[in-house]
């Protein structure tokens, strides 16, 4: 589908103008220039990477659970390579006993397209930690991971949380920073006691930026 960049830039130009009649303020302590480049980009990458595949993301179900650990067990085999093979195997079965563990009450969304699962991420809402965000490698960069991930955040900030944390892998770092994590600190962590994998602990802020994430959660329900 194209996108019309016309009708795109107008239309956040209009959600601008209505969330500020919404504040009540119109001297929103941010430049509308810079606002509007910030959800312009937003708005189009979201559009450029998923408008070609109907992903639907919602809640899991409990039959999903044998799809959602063969995809895990794959994104950790194909995506992180940077670990050895003793490292890999031990984020398989750590990461799979987390999964199968009830008490852990994880919330788990999925991203399905035609009814396939091609992706996961689950939340701890009582220790508000990101257990994970996973996608199918044959489906990775298509923004996938970003919509499990807001949709996340959106649950975190509903249960009135000011921040989130997740243990990231090595080379999903970048994904997390590019979606306005900051590094917390790095440790070398033993999910099983023989092995120790090397990640990094990064932090998102939901107070400091409190009026922007109100603003994005308005964008996408009013216009995506």
């Amino acid at each position: 589908m194209k996108i019309n960049v016309e009708t795109l830039q107008c239309n956040v130009f209009l959600c601008i103008s209505k969330w500020t009649d919404y504040q009540n303020c119109h001297c929103w302590p941010f430049k509308s220039y810079n606002i509007t480049t910030s959800l312009y980009a937003y708005l189009i990458n979201r559009n450029i990477q998923t408008n070609d595949m109907d992903i639907q993301i919602c809640l899991s179900k409990p039959e999903d659970l044998d799809d959602i650990l063969e995809l895990q067990a794959n994104a950790i085999r194909t995506l992180l390579s940077t670990y050895n093979l003793h490292q890999i195997e031990s984020l398989v079965r750590s990461q799979k006993a987390v999964r199968l563990n009830e008490k852990e009450k994880e919330t788990i969304f999925v991203a399905e397209l035609k009814d396939e699962i091609v992706g996961f991420a689950c939340f701890s809402v009582q220790c508000n930690i990101i257990g994970g965000v996973y996608v199918n490698p044959d489906f990775v960069r298509k923004g996938i991971g970003t919509r499990l991930l807001q949709e996340i955040e959106k649950l975190a900030v509903e249960n009135h949380h000011r921040k989130i944390q997740v243990i990231s892998s090595l080379p999903s770092v970048n994904f997390y920073q590019s979606n306005n994590y900051y590094k917390a600190f790095n440790h070398v962590f033993h999910f099983e006691p023989e092995t120790g994998v090397a990640c990094t602990v990064l932090q998102k802020r939901f107070d400091s930026y409190d009026s922007i994430e109100k603003l994005f959660f308005w964008v996408r329900e009013k216009f995506l």
